[in-house]
């Protein structure tokens, strides 16, 4: 809470007609407002003459918050010569809007000098000076600072490009390495597919050998089972036709012996004139011919009766 800032109205009131001292902009008074302050009390009165020159005497035209600190502390070390003491304000925080009371108080000083019609000249100078070579270095400490900031940003951007490239080559060989592992995949699997065509292919010919085998087995075994039937059948028909030559060349009695005529025929039929016993009928005391004779009997007795 500001509560001084109606002897700052007071004072500057009575001294310069613009700006208008308001509460509003003097209990937080913003850059602009007490740089207008400022250069109106110099246009009127003469203090810190020469402080400011160019566009620092047009409050609009500073902008930049260390061109308005620089500003600031220009109009304050004046003061602080003109007073001969030291006044308990900073730049940084008038520029931030902070401790109005002290902001207030700093205005009232300066117009305590700006009014006494003390020559402020050689302390004009001697700020200027010292600011200005302040500045100087400053401006040199900050190429210093530029430069090594874009040392160190060329430092760090040559990294993130070392980094990048790095990455990338990783990447590369990662790329590679999947593809040749891949590809060793690739060709095991065709060397597992060739393998296993080759192993179909060899069943395939084994069970087509043993089919090949088993049918000509078969038609060994048909073979020899049609010529075992063949020799049977033409055994069969050689032995039937023994058979029927048999029967044709030798009569079916003709293996058969005559009935012999029993001992007691014999003192019967001794009167019988054996010359008119019929052929083929053995007697007792005939001996026993052979079945060849009997079959030349028959076939003579087979003449007579044709």
């Amino acid at each position: 809470m500001c509560d001084n800032w109606k002897l700052t109205a007071e004072l500057f009131g009575s001294l310069i007609s613009r700006p208008r001292m308001t509460e509003k902009h003097l209990t937080k008074p913003p850059f602009r407002y007490l740089a207008d302050i400022v250069l109106e009390t110099i246009s009127v009165t003469g203090y810190a003459q020469g402080l400011y020159e160019g566009d620092d005497l047009v409050s609009k035209a500073i902008t930049d918050r260390d061109a308005k600190v620089l500003w600031l502390d220009k109009i304050i070390k004046v003061t602080c010569y003109a007073k001969g003491e030291k006044i308990d304000i900073k730049a940084t925080k008038v520029i931030a809007g902070l401790e109005p009371e002290k902001t207030n108080s700093f205005l009232q000083i300066m117009h305590e000098c700006a009014t006494s019609g003390k020559d402020t000249s050689k302390i004009v100078a001697k700020v200027r000076a010292k600011l200005e070579g302040v500045a100087q270095k400053q401006e040199e400490d900050d190429g210093k600072t530029a430069a090594a900031a874009e040392d160190e940003e060329e430092k760090e951007k040559e990294a993130e490009r070392r980094r990048r490239a790095a990455e990338k080559k990783r990447r590369q060989e990662e790329k590679a390495e999947q593809e040749r592992l891949a590809k060793e995949q690739e060709e095991q699997a065709e060397r597992e597919r060739a393998a296993e065509e080759e192993s179909r292919a060899a069943d395939k010919d084994r069970r087509r050998k043993e089919k090949e085998e088993e049918k000509k087995r078969r038609a060994d075994e048909k073979r020899r089972a049609e010529e075992k039937a063949a020799a049977d059948e033409e055994e069969a028909a050689a032995a039937t036709a023994s058979k029927q030559k048999n029967r044709v060349e030798r009569p079916t009695t003709a293996s058969k012996r005559p009935a012999k005529v029993s001992s007691n025929t014999k003192e019967v039929d001794s009167r019988i004139d054996k010359s008119r016993v019929p052929q083929g009928v053995i007697r007792d005391d005939d001996d026993d011919d052979d079945d060849n004779d009997m079959i030349i009997q028959n076939e003579d007795n087979d003449a007579l009766g044709s």
